[in-house]
């Protein structure tokens, strides 16, 4: 068994960023978008020579519309959109913990012409957990209107180090699946944190090596019994299944000769296994 990555983890490394938000150009009608104290519809003529952009239309006072992406706790966001002024004065795009929130970044604009507008905010919370973040376009008037185009919302994450951060290494029997984008063999023994529950983080490299945290000790209580045969860290929003997009890498397990060394493969329901190191290394050649 070998050292695997899965296709998502490769992209991602190699700048490949899956976008966030469903139907973020409006190219094909405004679906995923919902209007709150305000209409969203296709609007044509879009920023960048795109064909169509949203037209938020007041009615009855100030309002927006809104769409959800569900992120990682720790981890930060890149929210990009182009803005061109309508009837109304000013608008405003926003990222929040709540549907009209302004917790995490909000901007107003005024741009006559369509502008580019790059927003970065931080998700907050326990790490080895997500957030649904609601990204809202404004309008500051009844019945006036403001237009939108190409909202984009993409994870900054792309070094190992990021990818990671808050993730989790689940321990199976078995032998290793033949990709990281197979759903999981055998059975899940244990699944190794952070001992406060949360998820694991790394120290920064040294010539090429990546460690886990020092200062965290990376346990878990199994779950079942078993030999332990191989394991896989995932990031905390995988699904588990079969996947070309989600972050992986598979690893072996032995007492010797493995990617993971432990001093016994033999787990039980209800004992404790710690990982006391664990470290990657990019070769130099």
């Amino acid at each position: 068994m070998a050292l695997r990555i899965s296709t998502g983890l490769r992209n991602r490394m190699l700048g490949i960023n899956p976008e966030k938000l469903a139907n973020s150009d409006f190219e094909t009608g405004v679906t995923g978008w919902t209007g709150s104290g305000a209409t969203i519809v296709q609007q044509a003529g879009g920023a960048n020579s795109t064909a169509n952009c949203a037209r938020i239309t007041g009615s009855g006072g100030a309002g927006y519309a809104y769409a959800t992406a569900t992120c990682r706790n720790g981890h930060v966001y890149k929210l990009e959109a182009y803005f061109k002024k309508g009837t109304g004065t000013t608008g405003q795009i926003r990222a929040g913990t709540t549907q009209a929130g302004t917790e995490l970044v909000t901007k107003s604009v005024t741009d006559a012409a369509w502008t580019k507008h790059t927003l970065f905010f931080l998700v907050p919370g326990t790490l080895g957990g997500t957030t649904t973040v609601y990204i809202g376009i404004h309008v500051d008037t009844s019945t006036m209107y403001h237009d939108y185009d190409l909202v984009s919302l993409v994870s900054m994450s792309r070094a190992v180090q990021d990818i990671f951060k808050g993730g989790e290494l689940r321990i199976y029997s078995g032998l290793q699946p033949s990709s990281s984008d197979d759903a999981p063999t055998g059975t899940l023994l244990v699944t190794i944190k952070n001992s406060t529950g949360a998820g694991v983080t790394w120290d920064d490299s040294v010539n090429g090596v990546l460690t886990k945290a020092a200062a965290e000790t990376w346990s878990g209580v199994c779950i079942a019994t078993g030999t332990a045969g191989w394991a896989r860290f995932v990031t905390p929003s995988d699904g588990g299944g079969s996947s070309g997009t989600d972050e992986r890498m598979d690893m072996a397990v032995g007492v010797s000769g493995a990617q993971i060394n432990m001093s016994s493969t033999q787990f039980a329901t209800g004992a404790t296994q710690t990982l006391t190191a664990l470290s990657l290394t990019l070769p130099a050649y």
